[in-house]
């Protein structure tokens, strides 16, 4: 994640509008209550929790944007979707916006999401990825999707 930690200052720059955008329809889509724990699996600056109105918790393994995200508060950690450090079940919704295509184990992450997941995740998956069939596939391989937007960049499913 070094790349991730050299961009670090021009991240918002580069990717917060379009991230944005692809939250506001998530949000658009889901039905999320006050109460509600999020989980933002890769969730770089952390600007998910300015669209979302519930319990928000981020990870993501590129410390330079963490420095990012704790200053928007929320609560965040280093981690990585192979290895998340929190109880079975312990998240009501899940978002992994764009992140999948970065992941190297793929099947261990999936687990993982799932193993912290106790109602809905949601993925967005980079439709010029190299891998974005595989990931698909996988996607669909682990969970039920219920439903799937085709948005101009990405795939989103809607998932438990």
């Amino acid at each position: 994640m070094k790349y991730y930690d050299q961009i670090s200052d021009g991240y918002d720059e580069l990717h917060r509008e379009e991230q944005l955008r692809k939250l506001s329809v998530i949000k658009t889509n889901l039905s999320i209550d006050r109460s509600a724990v999020l989980l933002d699996v890769g969730c770089g600056t952390g600007f998910a929790q300015e669209i979302f109105d519930c319990e928000y918790v981020g990870f993501d393994p590129s410390f330079e944007l963490l420095k990012k995200a704790k200053k928007a508060g929320g609560r965040v950690f280093q981690a990585i979707a192979e290895q998340i450090p929190l109880k079975d079940n312990s998240i009501d919704i899940s978002i992994c916006v764009s992140v999948l295509h970065h992941i190297k184990d793929l099947d261990k992450a999936l687990n993982e999401i799932k193993r912290v997941t106790r109602k809905i995740i949601v993925f967005s998956l980079f439709k010029k990825s190299k891998c974005f069939g595989e990931i698909r596939n996988k996607v669909g391989s682990y969970f039920k999707v219920d439903k799937i937007i085709n948005d101009d960049k990405d795939l989103i499913l809607f998932a438990r």
